[in-house]
């Protein structure tokens, strides 16, 4: 509750007095209405640095304090749940292309990491590694960018 008061003093000494129609119960509402959000997302509003002071003229109405709490309560969930990794190995329309298609690095023979680019190409899906030559005639391995950096 202490933590709502001084929060509901910062907007409100953002603003002139005179602004407000009805100062007393600005404040009565916008208590009631900051109660019903989570102390970081009250914090985050009513901060001048951060909240409804920076885009706000005028002494917002309610309406403009709950979008204002939603809007940043909405971003908070986005940015805290989980992301989903596009994995392209997963992505069935690769089976349709020919072999070796999505194999972009060229491992020749003899570098080091050869020998486990083809033990990984035994197990790993045709579309992802071809055996060929690179431009300058050398026999090797050409595999997907993330085979060579661990990603597969």
């Amino acid at each position: 509750m202490a933590l709502i008061l001084r929060c509901q003093k910062v907007l409100f000494s953002s603003y002139r007095a005179d602004q407000y129609a009805d100062a007393e119960g600005f404040m009565n509402s916008l208590g009631a209405v900051l109660e019903e959000f989570p102390d970081e997302v009250i914090v985050h509003v009513t901060d001048p640095r951060t909240g409804i002071q920076r885009r706000s003229k005028w002494p917002p109405t309610i309406s403009e304090v709950i979008e204002a709490c939603e809007q940043y309560q909405d971003h908070l969930a986005r940015m805290r749940s989980p992301k989903v990794k596009f994995i392209e190995r997963d992505v069935p329309r690769h089976r349709d292309l020919p072999p070796g298609s999505l194999a972009q690095v060229f491992v020749p023979e003899g570098h080091q990491r050869y020998d486990a680019m083809v033990k990984w190409s035994q197990t790993a899906d045709k579309v992802w590694w071809k055996f060929g030559k690179s431009s300058d005639g050398r026999p090797g391995i050409w595999v997907s960018h993330d085979a060579v950096w661990g990603n597969r």
